[in-house]
Parts: structure tokens; C-alpha cells; sequence
């Protein structure tokens, strides 16, 4: 379905993400640079964003909110 290249491409947006959000503490990431920086990096479309953000979201690695997202802590 998908080749390695692609694999590895999306774990790379996923981390860095992750490494984002997470650095942005309590304030929380604003959205809009993630998606830009996203877009003009590796021409990530607002649809491969979405479901990216959604897929962390449905993981529970984050929170969003309209304009921000929030790391959320490992429960383990």
C-alpha cells in the first residue's frame, strides 16, 4: 500500500509534531505554524494534516482545541 519512504516520512511529521506540541507546554501549539511549516517542508496537504492531527488525537499523544493542540502525558 504504502513503501518505506512513506512510512518514514509520516513517523518524521508525527515526531516532530509530538516534539512541538510538547515543547509548547500548558500554552499549548498553535495550529496554523504546524500546518504551515508542515505544508512548506514536506508539502503536507490540509487533508494529510488533518488526518495526521486527528490520528495523534484519536492515539491520545494530544488534545486540540480550535487553534491549539496539547501534549498529553503517557498514561502508562
Amino acid at each position: 500500500m504504502y513503501n518505506r519512504d512513506t512510512k518514514r516520512a509520516a513517523i518524521s511529521a508525527a515526531d516532530a509534531v509530538m516534539a512541538t506540541v510538547k515543547k509548547a507546554g500548558a500554552a499549548g501549539a498553535p495550529l496554523g505554524p504546524i500546518y504551515a511549516a508542515l505544508q512548506e517542508r514536506i508539502g503536507c496537504s490540509y487533508s494529510q494534516f488533518e488526518a495526521l492531527m486527528s490520528t495523534l488525537e484519536g492515539l491520545g499523544c494530544i488534545r486540540r482545541t480550535a487553534e491549539l493542540a496539547f501534549y498529553v502525558p503517557s498514561q502508562r
